[in-house]
């Protein structure tokens, strides 16, 4: 089980090469950056609900429910998006195609094919240390993610943090102040929600 708070935002079309220098040259850390294997995920559909999520994805199966929400400000007192706290279980035996494929005719299951490359960080005092993607124990990471949902491109940014109890909230705010004070987009509350809410805006009839 997994328990972490994020704050994400999803925007249209393809990712401006303002954010890729920034992501590639701004963020703290040296440690060369290694875009992940593009993949396929299934979203299984729910249309009553953005806070809970069931997918498959590079074979296996996980759940993530949303636990509480709040409007997340910064330090001035600007409001740029919605933080959320979410509990993730994951099935960790991949499932064999033939129980796979089975499963996904079954059902009402949505494919976002995505591209992501990902930074993660421990705290060190006041500040943010970058540690290789393959390690399993960050305090948070960042990522941008290239989405492809029916022939339509868009991409999401994200940070978020791993839940050590009370100062979960407080380490979103250092992460945040420290990762995206270059960020060279505005961040506005209307572009911030979940990989639930935006699939149920993408498929709203």
């Amino acid at each position: 089980m997994l328990r972490s708070l994020e704050i994400r935002w999803f925007y249209g079309n393809t990712v401006p090469n303002s954010v890729i220098h920034w992501f590639e040259a701004d963020l703290p850390g040296k440690i060369p950056l290694t875009p992940e294997p593009s993949r396929e995920d299934y979203y299984l559909s729910l249309k009553e609900t953005d806070s809970l999520g069931i997918k498959l994805s590079r074979n296996r199966l996980q759940i993530k429910r949303r636990t509480k929400t709040f409007d997340f400000f910064l330090e001035g007192g600007t409001k740029i998006g919605r933080a959320e706290y979410w509990i993730r279980l994951d099935l960790y035996d991949k499932l064999p195609k033939r129980e796979l494929l089975p499963l996904l005719a079954r059902f009402d299951w949505i494919l976002v094919n995505k591209g992501r490359i990902q930074r993660k960080y421990k705290f060190l005092k006041n500040a943010l240390v970058q540690v290789p993607s393959i390690q399993l124990d960050p305090d948070c990471a960042i990522e941008i993610t290239k989405l492809t949902l029916n022939n339509m491109s868009s991409w999401t940014m994200a940070v978020e943090v791993f839940d050590i109890g009370h100062l979960t909230s407080k380490r979103l705010s250092a992460a945040v102040k420290i990762l995206l004070s270059r960020y060279p987009l505005n961040l506005d509350l209307t572009d911030s929600y979940s990989y639930p809410g935006w699939l149920l805006a993408q498929t709203v009839e």
